[in-house]
């Protein structure tokens, strides 16, 4: 989580949650086990094993391997959105 006002930013920065030291940046290719679900709104999702979700833009083809265990790569697009490039059971 982010920290509160008043909380020292620069230790979060340094333990890799902001800037280059282990971010997640965007633009930046990535590959994800987990479950593949369908969200309400319609959009692919990928629930990862140790928590935590990344909606998909996917090409339609992954509908069918809807609740299946997939690897899923692709790059970061926006907060918790992944471009998929290529998927395949894990």
């Amino acid at each position: 989580s982010l920290p509160e006002a008043g909380s020292n930013a620069s230790s979060v920065a340094e333990n890799g949650l902001w800037g280059s030291k282990g971010a997640m940046t965007r633009g930046q290719h990535y590959t994800f086990e987990g479950h593949l679900l369908r969200r309400r709104e319609g959009l692919l999702a990928l629930r990862m094993d140790g928590g935590g979700t990344w909606q998909l833009d996917a090409p339609r083809k992954m509908l069918p391997l809807i609740g299946q265990r997939m690897k899923v790569s692709g790059t970061r697009a926006g907060f918790d959105l992944i471009d998929v490039s290529g998927f395949a059971p894990a």
